[in-house]
């Protein structure tokens, strides 16, 4: 799966106006922009969410703070609950990408954080942006896209509830 990391020419507060913190639901929420907003709300494992984002085209994970929510940040840091075999599937992704100046990935108990440099924390392929951060083992994923309309994107999102339904025998409702 070939990777690019475009460029986000938005802020995360213009992103996340209406995100639900909740540590124990995970937010879907399809925004392009000033179009209605959609969310899906669930609890999923990492893996299960890797899985599902790699099954859609134009799918994207960017790693940032749930307690900062802004590009400007000097550092992001993302933590979850991961198998080593996950782990090992998201650093290569993040490995894959000369936009990443610098990743520091370790082992705290069950616990792994990922620590990267602001803005530069992007993975992504073609258009598609997406933004998942956590509390505890809970997180959060926003899907964007940068070009496209809103049935693309509210299918896009769709197709990755359904995928986590399916692993983790939830009912996402939009």
């Amino acid at each position: 799966m070939l990777l690019v990391a475009p460029k986000a020419p938005f802020s995360m507060s213009q992103l996340l106006p209406n995100v639900i913190n909740n540590e124990s639901d995970l937010v879907l929420l399809s925004k392009l922009f000033d179009i209605e907003t959609r969310l899906a709300e669930c609890s999923v494992h990492i893996g299960h969410l890797l899985a599902a984002c790699q099954e859609i085209d134009r799918a994207a994970i960017v790693l940032t703070d749930v307690n900062i929510w802004t590009w400007s940040a000097p550092r992001a840091k993302f933590s979850f609950r991961a198998t080593s075999k996950e782990m090992s599937q998201l650093v290569t992704l993040m490995e894959a990408l000369p936009e990443i100046t610098k990743t520091d990935c370790r082992l705290e108990g069950t616990k792994y954080n990922v620590q990267m440099a602001g803005e530069d924390c992007i993975i992504g392929k073609k258009n598609r942006s997406a933004v998942i951060a956590n509390k505890v083992d809970r997180i959060v994923l926003i899907a964007c896209y940068k070009d496209g309309n809103d049935e693309s994107v509210i299918e896009a999102v769709k197709k990755v509830a359904a995928s986590i339904k399916q692993k983790d025998g939830i009912q996402p409702t939009f």
